[in-house]
């Protein structure tokens, strides 16, 4: 400006630069958001640390104690609030996670590739059991399972196909874990037009699995995400696991049979007496 040399910074420079670094202190708020909700409940917003805690079917995680006040509260109130779809204790699966303490800060830990809840890692809980881990690690276990499986069926001998792409970080190529796991999400929401005639199979029950950390058998469409900070991939791929228990299976989200309602009943038993009157 001053005849020294110097440059005069355009509007766009400026722009460009306050957008970069908006957009990083963005992406740290909602890392550091989803680091805290996590392990939050959330109906109390108080720590989930080393306390029984349950999940419903949308991935969200609750302390047990404030849950059932929660569901007291609504007999009595008649006022369900956020909490609709939780109508009875059916409606909730107990979950268990393995804690381990960063700097005195509760985490989530993938018990299977004993990875940490730091950045980027989509964790799940198992219907069945309720065990936590990473979905990359229980996708990739179901995975070779169902090879195995298929393998001894055929009575096809073990070729190249090993374990080594399993999240237990042995090899080095974990790194790109979110990427690996929206994909398998997406893949699993995303109809597959060449299957439009046949079944399911991404939630095909007629295949039991073990689960990898208590032996409990479950199913593909078992899996839920937990999902605190409503990613819409995860709401999908929960909603529509959650749509195939539900209707088809005719279950509850702790896979207990459903209740014929009396009003039902009622209605059935009045169609009767219409008949038998005509």
């Amino acid at each position: 400006m001053g005849n020294d040399g110097g440059t005069i910074a355009k509007r766009q420079d400026i722009l460009s630069l306050h957008s970069l670094i908006t957009n990083k202190s963005l992406q740290k708020v909602s890392d550091d958001n989803e680091a805290v909700s996590l392990v939050t409940c959330n109906i109390s917003h108080m720590s989930l640390y080393d306390r029984p805690v349950v999940g419903d079917y949308k991935g969200k995680l609750y302390l047990k104690e404030k849950m059932l006040e929660h569901l007291i509260q609504r007999r009595i109130s008649k006022d369900a609030g956020l909490w609709d779809h939780i109508r009875s204790t059916k409606d909730l699966v107990d979950v268990k996670i393995t804690w381990k303490l960063i700097d005195g800060v509760p985490t989530f830990e993938c018990p299977i590739s004993r990875k940490l809840k730091l950045h980027n890692m989509t964790y799940v809980y198992l219907l069945p059991c309720g065990c936590v881990m990473s979905f990359n690690a229980i996708e990739d276990l179901s995975n070779f399972q169902l090879r195995t499986a298929k393998r001894d069926k055929k009575n096809i001998p073990d070729g190249n196909e090993s374990s080594n792409g399993l999240e237990t970080g042995t090899n080095g190529k974990s790194d790109k874990s979110t990427e690996k796991s929206d994909k398998s999400i997406e893949k699993s929401v995303k109809p597959d037009k060449s299957k439009e005639k046949s079944t399911d199979t991404t939630n095909d029950e007629s295949t039991n699995l073990p689960c990898p950390l208590c032996g409990v058998g479950f199913h593909k469409s078992d899996i839920v995400i937990i999902n605190p900070l409503n990613n819409a991939k995860h709401a999908e791929y929960n909603e529509k696991n959650f749509q195939f228990i539900s209707e088809t299976l005719q279950l509850t989200h702790s896979k207990q049979p459903k209740k014929v309602k009396k009003r039902l009943h009622k209605e059935k038993e009045g169609e009767k007496r219409k008949r038998i009157k005509e």
